[in-house]
């Protein structure tokens, strides 16, 4: 979420100094985009938390202590 407001601020402040490139005109596209960055930001976690806790499940408790 954080990444997504610093985008947004960035986003704003080009196209209020370069108001030529339009780039807040499209409001579809910066939805898909924004979405897009949302749910990868999702994925990632969630297959990282899956391979961190699967490790941890499969140790036994003498390893686990280690």
């Amino acid at each position: 979420i954080l990444a997504l407001i610093g985008m947004a601020a960035v986003l704003y402040y080009l196209n209020n100094s370069f108001s030529e490139l339009n780039l807040l005109g499209d409001i579809k596209m910066l939805v898909i985009l924004f979405s897009g960055i949302f749910l990868m930001g999702i994925v990632i976690t969630w297959i990282s938390t899956y391979f961190a806790t699967s490790r941890f499940l499969n140790l036994k408790t003498d390893e686990l202590y280690y």
